[in-house]
């Protein structure tokens, strides 16, 4: 009942956020934003697998005001293919020194890894900021 209820969750969280990404040139000027990356793992990969990714390029993302907030596995219902995903949660304090993190050697040192757990060509991301 419980992975039922968070899968739900997140599953209305990324369907807000896909309306308010309608509005994404509102959100480009006020911080700090969530990024929602939902993200097939490579066959074989784990969770643990993409928390020791998060935990290796933690130091770098973070110089330039990002960080993972939180990570959860999840099913596509009526998926008969068993594809695990993973939703990636993340702060950003300000979208301009984003790009920054992909030029950065100490991050690009670990893409190699994260492309053996992480399946980026079906990746799906929503820009979002919290509501009051």
């Amino acid at each position: 009942m419980k992975i039922q209820t968070l899968m739900l969750s997140v599953l209305s969280v990324i369907f807000l956020l896909s309306s308010i990404f309608q509005t994404l040139p509102v959100y480009a000027e006020t911080k700090p934003k969530h990024m929602v990356e939902v993200i097939d793992l490579q066959p074989g990969k784990t969770i643990e697998d993409v928390r020791e990714y998060i935990k290796r390029v933690a130091p770098v993302i973070s110089k330039y005001g990002a960080s993972n907030k939180q990570i959860f596995s999840v099913q596509k219902m009526g998926d008969k293919s068993n594809t695990a995903k993973v939703v990636l949660v993340w702060q950003i304090e300000d979208m301009k020194r984003l790009p920054k993190v992909f030029k950065d050697m100490a991050y690009t040192k670990h893409i190699p890894y994260r492309d053996n757990i992480l399946n980026l060509k079906e990746r799906i991301q929503f820009l979002g900021q919290k509501v009051k």
